[in-house]
């Protein structure tokens, strides 16, 4: 199983939150990688991973020219953040296959939610909360179904329909 995380702010994006999620994971015998692209602080959690012992379970690859062979190699992408006003990552990673688990305060979560409320992260500090998120799309046939409803939603995207929402965002917090 393979994690994908990516951002440009990592603290303001959930990293630490995640990490945590993970060392419950590594704890309780998951097989597992966590990939991680961007940037943001990674001297702290470079330290943080090591102090976690998850240096064989997680890469950080740092500012990539191209992000899409993450996405790729990724089965679920997990953005526990604590703010985003859309995150057009989410959408990346759904357009690449992933199977998407965001917080809340991710403006793309409207998206997500409309694939499965399960999917939505409702307190991104909760770090119990990410992990079971994780272990309810860890199945290779749940991430399967997950993955389908993706492919259905993911052509009625329009750069008009992406907008719009933005728009409404904006308008319900200006």
């Amino acid at each position: 199983m393979v994690l994908g995380f990516v951002s440009t702010n990592h603290k303001l994006k959930g990293l630490d939150y995640l990490l945590d999620a993970v060392k419950i994971l590594k704890d309780k015998d998951y097989k597992f990688k966590l990939v991680i692209a961007g940037s943001g602080s990674e001297t702290y959690f470079e330290k943080r991973i090591k102090k976690l012992g998850l240096e064989d379970d997680v890469v950080m690859f740092g500012k990539l020219s191209n992000v899409r062979e993450i996405y790729q190699a990724s089965d679920i992408f997990v953005y526990p953040t604590l703010f985003d006003t859309f995150g057009y990552v989410v959408l990346e990673a759904m357009y690449c296959g992933c199977v998407p688990i965001v917080s809340k305060f991710c403006g793309a979560s409207e998206i997500v939610e409309s694939v499965d409320k399960g999917l939505i992260i409702e307190d991104p500090t909760d770090k119990s909360e990410i992990y079971s998120k994780i272990c309810e799309h860890f199945d290779e046939i749940e991430r399967e179904k997950i993955k389908e409803k993706v492919e259905k939603i993911i052509p009625t995207l329009s750069q008009e329909d992406i907008n719009e929402k933005i728009e409404s965002i904006l308008k319900e917090y200006c």
